[in-house]
């Protein structure tokens, strides 16, 4: 692969329809959403003139123009002549969103269909697949998905199930992440994810990519997959969702894209040795960790981190809960020494606090000075290695609305002083040198009070301050990001 098959000068789609919800169709009204150039846009079926306000094509012959990346979207039997019409048209890239193959047990019309391919110089993602996403470049496979310049980063994914590749986008895009390029590959019957992970290896607009993997279509595929993983992670970051770990998903990955999954234990340690990042809890818990990985190398603050956190906190039976789940992730919360502890209580007193790690400040987390003047001490510790904050965003929410609610002549603007102790926040932690992770946690579902939530949780992702909803995604991320580092530590 090389970076033409990103940069397509044309996108034709054989198959496409004027409706809503066929393959076809979506993958028009992707495009038309992303903004993609209307006169690059080649919509194929001979039953329109046009479509959506775009000329319509009878045959990919009939285009006019060079045609660089294809979607097939017909039904099988069509597929072939649609892949042959390809190949005439010199076609660099082909996207078959059609199913049917392998992965219901017709291998031999797959590898017909790949020897079309082959033979006329046509590189083929799928079958089974949505193909290809480059935000930047307004190159889309979902209507949901936020394209342009502003919406194109440095992650890249490589996902052989399509829902998984468009949810990691438009999951990933809520809280904070951007994304340079993503590929659905399906079946992978030409191109799979040793190929993929070999350009992503060197692809230097990537700084981290993350991975849905079912499993290979070889062993030796398998084999040459592994030996370049060990090179890519001493480049960058990969994060990997390994699917099919137990047998009822192993069965579910052969009726879904046809590939062979081996001995989860052997697999699983053979990344741990290529030092891949697995995740055990699917794509929250990749996405999260890629979100705390990429800001912390976006700040050069990866190598710092550790498994000490100084943690400020409202609510002692928080306290309890956070030390028992880190604990169980290997995080710790070093206790403060006396001099510590005296200068914290000077700060916030010691009636209905504790002032141990994690220090629970209760009323005193609303008192953004006290807060801050917590957050400082410990960026002065050297036993704290990242530090955690619970700014209690959905209770101040309430209480603004209810203190509204109750005191309609009060002149105080409680909302403009919630306002200003989030941008205060936001500004002083920018400042602090050690890693600084917000954990929002979601107490109400009110839509009010969740979307203002959502607004000020923004307001940090903004500047690059990572936000996450719970303190076991928090571990998780933190663990997983720690590993990786002693894994480059290891291998310097």
């Amino acid at each position: 692969m090389d970076d033409s098959l990103f940069e397509p000068e044309g996108i034709a789609i054989i198959g496409a329809s004027p409706g809503y919800f066929s393959g076809g169709s979506s993958f028009l009204q992707s495009l038309l959403a992303a903004n993609y150039p209307k006169d690059k846009i080649y919509p194929i079926n001979p039953k329109y003139e046009e479509m959506n306000g775009i000329k319509t094509y009878p045959n990919l012959q009939a285009v006019p123009h060079p045609v660089d990346y294809c979607i097939i979207a017909v039904p099988k039997k069509h597929a072939f002549k649609a892949l042959e019409d390809c190949v005439e048209k010199k076609v660099k890239l082909v996207c078959c969103f059609t199913s049917g193959f392998s992965e219901i047990g017709q291998k031999e019309d797959e590898e017909r269909f790949v020897e079309i391919a082959r033979k006329g110089g046509v590189r083929l993602l799928g079958p089974n697949c949505i193909g290809l996403c480059v935000p930047k470049r307004r190159i889309s496979f979902n209507q949901g998905l936020k394209s342009g310049d502003e919406w194109g980063g440095s992650v890249s994914i490589i996902s052989q199930s399509g829902g998984n590749a468009d949810a990691f986008i438009i999951y990933g895009n809520g809280i904070g992440l951007k994304f340079n390029k993503a590929v659905s590959y399906g079946n992978g019957a030409d191109i799979n994810a040793d190929e993929l992970l070999e350009y992503f290896k060197d692809d230097i607009e990537t700084k981290l990519i993350i991975e849905y993997l079912e499993g290979f279509k070889t062993l030796e595929q398998g084999r040459n997959y592994f030996r370049i993983l060990r090179e890519t992670t001493k480049k960058k970051p990969v994060i990997v969702w390994q699917g099919g770990r137990t047998q009822v998903g192993k069965r579910s990955i052969l009726s879904h894209t046809g590939s062979i999954s081996g001995d989860s234990r052997v697999i699983k340690g053979a990344f741990k040795q290529s030092g891949a990042i697995l995740v055990e809890e699917g794509g929250r818990d990749l996405l999260h960790t890629a979100l705390l990985i990429s800001n912390l190398q976006e700040h050069g603050k990866l190598m710092k981190i550790g498994p000490n956190l100084g943690a400020v906190l409202g609510g002692g039976g928080n306290n309890v809960y956070w030390a028992d789940l880190c604990s169980k992730m290997g995080l710790s919360f070093p206790d403060l020494n006396r001099e510590d502890m005296e200068r914290i209580k000077e700060v916030i007193g010691e009636v209905g606090t504790l002032l141990r790690n994690p220090v629970d400040m209760n009323i005193h987390m609303f008192n953004i000075k006290k807060v801050l003047e917590v957050i400082r001490i410990f960026d002065k510790m050297d036993g704290i290695d990242i530090m955690t904050f619970e700014p209690g965003l959905d209770w101040g929410i309430m209480n603004t609305m209810l203190m509204t609610k109750l005191n309609p002549d009060n002149k105080m603007d409680f909302a403009a002083m919630m306002e200003s102790n989030v941008k205060q926040l936001v500004r002083n932690i920018r400042k602090i040198e050690k890693p600084v992770i917000i954990i929002s946690e979601q107490t109400f579902c009110d839509a009010e009070i969740v979307a203002k939530r959502n607004e000020l949780e923004n307001r940090f992702r903004a500047v690059g301050i990572p936000v996450m909803n719970d303190v076991a995604t928090m571990a998780s991320a933190l663990k997983n990001a720690i590993e990786y580092k002693n894994y480059l530590l290891r291998n310097a």
